[in-house]
């Protein structure tokens, strides 16, 4: 209990803490509608987390009930690629908006770590 009270200590005292309880967080970018362009950048990223497990079940199942295991062996790489170029392109899409999203939200959050590392305890 020692060593987490001197490491909330030392956190506390740090640039990123003393910054993030003097300036407030500001949510108010979340009430602005996104453009459409973030939108769909946002959604490919979505889907590129949602095709890539589901595809390489699919073809180990595959490959399992025809016994051919070069499909699972060649196809589970070429599936995760895809994956990530979606993401990648998805990402590209969605410019430095997403950027922006990330930095608010992260703010935000560090200001409520801060806030809950300086309430005294009793």
């Amino acid at each position: 209990m020692i060593l987490f009270k001197r490491f909330r200590g030392w956190l506390v005292r740090t640039r990123a803490l003393q910054r993030a309880l003097a300036e407030p967080a500001d949510l108010s970018l979340f009430k602005a509608k996104p453009s459409g362009w973030f939108i769909l950048g946002m959604s490919l990223v979505g889907v590129s987390y949602l095709m890539a497990w589901p595809l390489i079940t699919g073809l180990g199942i595959a490959a399992y009930f025809l016994s051919w295991p070069a499909l699972f062996l060649i196809g589970s790489p070429i599936a995760y690629g895809l994956s990530h170029l979606v993401f990648l392109a998805g990402m590209a899409i969605a410019g430095k908006d997403s950027f922006k999203y990330i930095q608010a939200f992260n703010r935000w959050l560090l200001h409520r770590i801060a806030c809950r590392l300086t309430v005294p305890e009793e």
